[in-house]
């Protein structure tokens, strides 16, 4: 019985990590969208197109604070083993106390 139950946490941890690990790709990922986007909105200041590339800056800021939040809460809760947490303002709390 307990070997069952040490291969479950280990499939467990073993799932979460690779969460994580996914987790930290996409928030990549969403960084170098948010940079790409602040440089075109940048040079087209004096385009009258602009307030698009504002919008868009502003809504891949938003989704990657979306991101960061789910993010830490993964990290949180398998390196540091706080549980549960559920809203980002709980994760941003914790992170800061760590």
């Amino acid at each position: 019985m307990g070997t069952v139950m040490q291969l479950r946490i280990y499939l467990l941890i073993y799932t979460m990590q690779a969460k994580t690990q996914i987790r930290r790709d996409a928030y990549k990922k969403v960084l170098d969208s948010l940079n790409a986007a602040i440089l075109k909105a940048e040079s087209n200041k004096e385009n009258e197109d602009f307030e698009y590339f504002r919008d868009s800056v502003i809504q891949r800021f938003e989704y990657s604070i979306e991101h960061r939040w789910k993010l830490l809460k993964n990290i949180l809760e398998l390196e540091d083993g706080i549980l549960p947490l559920s809203s980002p303002r709980e994760v941003f709390k914790e992170a800061h106390k760590v």
